[in-house]
């Protein structure tokens, strides 16, 4: 929420739903994540996800954003 101003509500990983992930959870591949906000915040968070920025934000900084 800090980084865009979505709320995640829920993740799906392969068959399982996580309602409500606590906020130390961390995102993996193939991940599907259900998010709240507004479209302006909603564009952000898929921005911010894209793997090809995450992949952008490691090879600068040297850890996960």
């Amino acid at each position: 929420r800090n980084k865009t101003g979505v709320t995640l509500v829920a993740l799906k990983r392969g068959i399982d739903i996580i309602s409500h992930p606590a906020p130390s959870s961390r995102f993996k591949e193939g991940d599907i994540a259900y998010v709240i906000g507004s479209a302006e915040q909603i564009n952000q968070a898929i921005q911010f996800l894209n793997p090809e920025n995450l992949q952008l934000k490691l090879n600068k900084q040297g850890t996960p954003a």
